[in-house]
Formats: structure tokens, sequence, C-alpha cells
């Protein structure tokens, strides 16, 4: 079973259809039990940094999280879920995950704020870490996903970053390390390609765990 994380803000009908169109059998969760035993969890994003990891403190899912990445648990964290990943959140001067170093930041340099619309995604598949090459075997370099956000991952280890856009400047994309993937665009929202991505990360999450993740033939 998929357990999308439910902190209270995010658009969890959609990222479920989506899963669920892809291949996977979901379950929305905000218990820290089902979470941190999960064989894979997604962590979606719509909403406050602060609010956000207020609630997941509040109720232990923040440390289920935790431990649910350092038992190497596939994990995808989508736009803000992406963000809370990292250490320090400048919305609202907030702590995140801290499972990777570095920060989010406010778009500075774009031409609008909030980013909302399509934009080409950029990356090198002869570089990527081999989850990130399987899950965007699905997109053609220049690949447009559809992108909502005020903040930018700003990895502290570049390699971290496995995708960029451009808007105003560049932009992480995603991130990956070990069985982590992150991706700042919303791939729920970006057409049949997005749909092929998830596609992609749940067939991984069952290669790994054929049996357990409940995943349907």
């Amino acid at each position: 079973m998929i357990v999308v994380v439910d902190y209270g803000a995010a658009n969890l009908l959609s990222i479920t259809r989506a899963l669920e169109a892809a291949g996977a059998s979901v379950e929305v969760s905000a218990s820290p039990v089902r979470i941190a035993s999960a064989q894979a969890v997604v962590l979606p994003g719509v909403g406050a940094a602060g609010a956000a990891m207020n609630t997941m403190r509040t109720s232990g899912v923040d440390m289920a999280l935790r431990e649910a990445i350092s038992a190497g648990r596939p994990l995808l964290g989508i736009c803000l879920g992406m963000q809370l990943l990292f250490e320090r959140l400048e919305e609202d001067n907030s702590p995140g995950l801290g499972a990777l170093a570095g920060e989010v930041r406010r778009l500075r340099d774009a031409p609008k704020v909030p980013h909302i619309g399509w934009n080409s995604l950029e990356w090198e598949p002869s570089s990527a870490p081999p989850l990130a090459r399987e899950v965007f075997a699905a997109a053609a370099p220049g690949w447009p996903a559809y992108f909502v956000h005020s903040y930018a991952c700003v990895p502290a280890d570049p390699s971290v970053a496995v995708a960029w856009t451009d808007y105003g400047g560049p932009i992480c994309a995603a991130v990956c390390r070990d069985s982590m993937l992150g991706v700042q665009f919303h791939p729920e929202k970006s057409g049949q390609t997005g749909v092929a991505l998830l596609r992609q990360w749940v067939a991984w999450v069952a290669s790994r765990t054929p049996r357990e993740v409940g995943i349907r033939e």
C-alpha cells in the first residue's frame, strides 16, 4: 500500500486519483504508525510551510516520515512536499524535515510570484541517479510540466538536483537521493506525461517490494 500523507492542507483527491490511474492501491492517512510502516510514502504539496510542519510536529507525522526515510522506504515529495524535505524553509521561517541539506527560498528574480503555469523541464539522463533515471524516462528533456509555487529549493549539495526549469533564472525542479525523490511541479496536473512519471515511480516501488506495496496487476 502506498500511503499519501494527510497533513490537512494538501490536494489529496487529485494525487490519489493520479496514483490509482498509475496502477497503485492508495491509502490516505495522518497516522504516524501507518506512515512509518508504509512500503512507500507520498508527501503531497499544497499549503503553507509553517502550518504544514506545525501540524506534522503536533501529530508526530514528522518523526514517522524521518523514520520511513531513514529505513530507506521509497518517498515521493510533490511541490511543498519536496520543499518540506529540506532543513530550512524561508516561508514562515520554519524548520523542515531535514532529510536533505539546504534551504527553500522565495523566488526573487521571477517575472511574477507565484509561478503558475507550464514550464519546460530539463534533465540530464546520463548523470541522473538510478531512481530519477527510471522515473524521468517517461519525459524527454524539454517536456512541459505544471508548476504552482512561490518558493524554490536550494540544495547544499548540487548533485542532489536532477532536473531544472527556468523562470527568471534556473530553478531546481526535482531532487533525488537514494529512495527519496522530490518534484517541484505537479505530475498529477501535468497531463499524460505527468501520469506516466507517476506510473514509472509506482513501477519502481513495485520492483522493490512487489508483494507488499499493493500494486494492481
